[in-house]
This record gives C-alpha cells, structure tokens and sequence, in this order.
C-alpha cells in the first residue's frame, strides 16, 4: 500500500473556468491576496455549493504564481482552461496521475481515445496501491471518474464525455512561457 492519499474533494467542483476567471480578476483588479477573498465572490444562490467551491477554487489558485493568476486574466478562454487544468493537476495527485499513467501514454502510443477500459484499469490498480481509493463508495466512485472526464472534456483535452478522443490544443506564447517546460505535458504539449 502506498501511504500518499488522494484528495477526491475535486468531485464538488469541476474545472469552473468562469468562476476562477472571476476570483482572478477581483484579485487582480482590487489588488487583494487570496485571504481576502470571500464566497460571495462567486455569486452562487446555495450558501453551502458556494463555500464548498470557494474552498476548492482557493486551493487550486494557492498553487499558481501571481504571474499565472494575472495571465488567467487575459487570456483567451481556450488557454484560460488548460490553465484552470494545471491548477487541478496541481491540486489533485489522481488527476496528474491519471494523465500521466492514461492520456499521455495514450497519446504516446498514438491511441487516439480514452474508454472505459483504461479508467478501469487505472483506477483498479489505484485502488490496490492506496486503501483510501479501495474504501471509496461506489457513489464516490461514479462521481470521481465523470468528474475527471467532465474536467478533461472541459479543458479541451477529449472531444466530449462520450466518445472521449484526446484532442491537442493550440496553447498561445503567453500560455507557452508561463507553464513549465515539465508541466506542458499535462495539456498536451511537448
């Protein structure tokens, strides 16, 4: 068993391009840290949809630069969701893993989809190597692996939830010079 736990909070949220986009301008624009950020920032009806994600989102932007947050300002709304994506692969080690160990081994060997086989396949080995994916409820599940590809379909990564074929973006020189050169792997790049 592998002690490093995976963190599944990512089901309550999706990638939310718009609402990071949102808290990066009011960061931005106001010239405010990250505490200073309130859920009200997102101007979501259900109190506690809007705190949960709050809390998701703010972890996600702990992990870029100020110059990350900036650019997420002016972007254009393709590059804006791959760079919503690093913060996730950033934020969540089953993401970064499933595209390590699946979508880039896929691309690699010039499989051009994603089916149910290689999630199963993945996940079932995850499941082996660490006991808090074992112990997950079939629910939590379900959720966590349409989570996963709702967030690649959403990236820009996979045409769609259904047929799933891994799509490669077109990142612009911005996008290009603030994602490492170790990290442009996971959106596809090389």
């Amino acid at each position: 068993m592998n002690s490093k736990k995976y963190r599944f909070s990512f089901t309550a949220a999706s990638l939310m391009t718009e609402e990071m986009i949102k808290m990066a301008e009011e960061l931005v624009d106001q010239k405010i840290g990250l505490k200073d950020l309130t859920p009200s920032v997102l101007k979501k009806q259900r109190n506690t949809t809007s705190k949960r994600e709050f809390s998701e989102l703010v972890m996600r932007f702990k992990t870029l630069s100020s110059r990350e947050i900036e650019a997420l300002t002016t972007m254009s709304i393709e590059n804006q969701r791959l760079m919503c994506f690093i913060s996730c692969v950033r934020s969540y080690n089953f993401i970064r893993d499933f595209m390590e160990e699946v979508v880039i081994e896929n691309v690699r060997l010039l499989k051009t989809t994603i089916d149910d086989l290689d999630y199963t396949v993945f996940f079932n080995r995850k499941a082996l190597e660490h006991s808090d994916v074992e112990k997950l409820a079939d629910t939590t599940k379900k959720k966590v692996k349409q989570v996963v590809f709702k967030m690649l379909e959403q990236a820009g990564l996979i045409d769609n939830i259904n047929s799933r074929v891994i799509t490669i973006p077109f990142i612009t020189p911005q996008l290009e010079n603030i994602v490492s050169p170790e990290e442009r792997k996971y959106i596809l790049q090389k």
